[in-house]
């Protein structure tokens, strides 16, 4: 957050006022202005994207798949982002993911109880 733009997030407490140093979540705008941010730090990644604060890297082998996390932890940490080393999965053929199950090149949806396929 811009330190012109932190007096705007005041808040008073019974022990003073205080104010963000980073946007919280719970602020109208931070939602979109995260998502902003997130699409300028993945822009020309082509096998990464994000869904809200979740960010997933798909390749088609482990050379690629190593080049394209290290442009990705480059721009995390040139945006002065981090990354929760606990909330990081390496390794997996497929996952869950924004409500669907992703992997070895399909993309699957659970609709009604039946799943649904498709060829990424």
């Amino acid at each position: 957050m811009a330190l012109d733009d932190r007096k705007k997030t005041a808040f008073c407490t019974p022990l003073g006022l205080y104010h963000f140093t980073r946007m919280p979540f719970g602020l109208q705008n931070a939602c979109a202005t995260y998502g902003r941010m997130m699409r300028r730090v993945l822009e020309g990644l082509e096998q990464t994207d994000n869904f809200v604060d979740d960010v997933i890297s798909f390749t088609d082998g482990w050379l690629s798949h190593m080049q394209e996390l290290q442009q990705l932890f480059t721009r995390v940490r040139q945006a002065g982002l981090t990354v929760k080393p606990s909330k990081c999965y390496f390794e997996y053929d497929s996952l869950d993911y924004g409500g669907h199950k992703v992997g070895q090149g399909c993309l699957y949806i659970m609709e009604d109880w039946k799943i649904r396929w498709r060829k990424l």
